[in-house]
């Protein structure tokens, strides 16, 4: 431990309380100014920048008086910090906090990197490379741009700050604000959010339900650990893929049926999904987040009153999720056979199903509703008609019919057979040459593995319809 200059030639900051008799020379170190001030000159350095903050956690709570604030908030939980000021500020903070209160001034400390430019150089004001955040937040809003900070920032490590990646995180808020408008215009008036039991959720709603439970758990336990980047992972998939990807299209279908209870049931799921996002989604994007909150049925005075979302360990039952998962694969399937066949989204198709467990009763209302499947079997026996693109999985297989064709059409077939096969000799000629491989960048030669791969699948595929023909 050495000796601290605690002051600093600086224009702005704290003056040092030290006065000198214009005539004596005498000093005088005093919190009030000298009586006869007309005779003194206070020193013109002030404390030094570490030593005025270092002061933060208590002075600004009412010390050395035994204030409320003092009382409730002294010491803090957490202190979030860049490791480049651990030793001028946190270290100051702590040993200030227990000379002049006996107590430690906080009980964590988060370090996170710094933000550097997307070169990986440090801002400054030399290089003239620094970003104004008020030109982001114009441009981004206030929101994405923390959440573009928080989430992508790796405990210890620098960040670059990259604009596509503020982009993309207000591509991400404005989803959950559509999907919650959406949400938010389907709630019939005078809605009232109730709490339900596993035995009342069809297959669908359990699935989302066990979804939703997962994240909740899996977000809170990388919240308490503070790895912000990992917990708003686990929320965005849960956003993106499941709910608005997956559940809310597939929830159309109940909600424009006639079963009341089914409706019913589908909105209070809704209600519950789209709460446990706004609440999760709170701690990153506290704009967004309140507003959404007010515009709920039911809400408090502002979303700061709430609680966070609790897992829900009774809610869960996984006796449904594989045929759940099922039909996702089968709409997977078929979508995937109308692109590789160059085939409009809404082609109808003919489609045959085998499913080793029972399905839930509406399996086949949403299977055609977002395949177009026109003619669709569903049976528990092995699928034994080969007329057509068969996709196999654990729980059960889905045969895409294909229609008779004709001579031209298979002609066809064959001669996109034979341009596959040119394609995987050239690239095989190339692979086996050595240098080729030696010579050509790193790049080229995955590049041609790429090619390669892809042109033996696509031979596979004609091939494997020739066969059935």
């Amino acid at each position: 431990v050495e000796d601290w200059c605690i002051s600093r030639q600086l224009w702005w900051g704290h003056r040092i309380p030290a006065y000198y008799h214009k005539v004596t020379g005498e000093l005088l170190v005093s919190e009030e100014p000298p009586v006869d001030r007309e005779n003194y000159e206070q020193d013109s350095d002030v404390l030094d920048t570490w030593f005025s903050s270092g002061l933060w956690p208590f002075t600004t709570l009412g010390w050395p008086d035994k204030t409320n604030d003092l009382e409730r908030y002294f010491p803090g939980d957490v202190l979030s910090t860049g490791y480049d000021i651990i030793f001028f500020w946190v270290s100051r903070m702590i040993f200030q906090a227990l000379e002049n209160t006996n107590d430690i001034p906080f009980k964590t400390v988060i370090i996170h990197g710094l933000v550097r430019d997307e070169q990986g150089r440090k801002m400054s004001k030399s290089l003239g490379n620094g970003v104004d955040p008020n030109d982001v937040i114009n441009a981004y809003g206030a929101d994405a741009l923390r959440y573009f900070l928080t989430t992508n920032s790796t405990p210890g490590q620098d960040m670059r700050y990259i604009e596509s990646k503020v982009a993309s995180s207000a591509n991400y808020l404005n989803k959950i604000w559509n999907a919650s408008r959406y949400i938010l215009l389907t709630l019939p008036e005078g809605f009232k959010p109730r709490s339900f039991k596993k035995d009342e959720l069809p297959a669908l709603e359990q699935w989302i339900i066990n979804r939703l439970e997962e994240t909740i758990k899996l977000v809170t336990r990388n919240m308490d650990k503070y790895d912000f980047n990992a917990a708003s992972s686990h929320l965005y998939n849960f956003v993106y893929d499941d709910f608005c990807s997956r559940y809310l299209e597939m929830s159309k279908v109940s909600l424009s049926g006639d079963n009341e209870e089914v409706r019913d049931i589908t909105l209070q799921v809704l209600y519950k999904c789209l709460k446990a996002i706004i609440m999760m989604i709170y701690p990153y994007t506290p704009f967004i987040a309140e507003e959404l909150y007010l515009s709920l049925p039911e809400h408090k005075e502002s979303i700061m009153l709430e609680s966070y979302p609790i897992y829900e360990k009774k809610l869960v039952d996984e006796t449904k999720m594989g045929v759940v998962e099922l039909l996702y694969e089968f709409i997977k399937d078929v979508r995937g056979y109308k692109i590789d066949n160059k085939m409009a989204p809404s082609t109808p198709v003919d489609l045959i199903v085998h499913i080793k467990d029972d399905a839930f009763p509406t399996f086949k209302v949403y299977l055609k509703r977002f395949t177009f499947g026109n003619n669709i079997e569903i049976s528990n026996k092995e699928i034994s008609d080969k007329n057509g693109t068969l996709f196999i999985h654990d729980c059960g297989e889905i045969l895409v019919k294909e229609k008779e064709l004709d001579q031209a059409a298979i002609d066809k077939l064959k001669a996109m057979l034979e341009m596959e096969n040119n394609e995987i000799a050239r690239a095989e000629k190339m692979l086996s040459n050595p240098n080729f491989i030696a010579k050509a960048p790193k790049e080229k030669v995955e590049l041609e593995k790429e090619k390669l791969a892809k042109h033996l699948e696509a031979k596979q595929k004609i091939e494997a319809k020739l066969k059935n023909i």
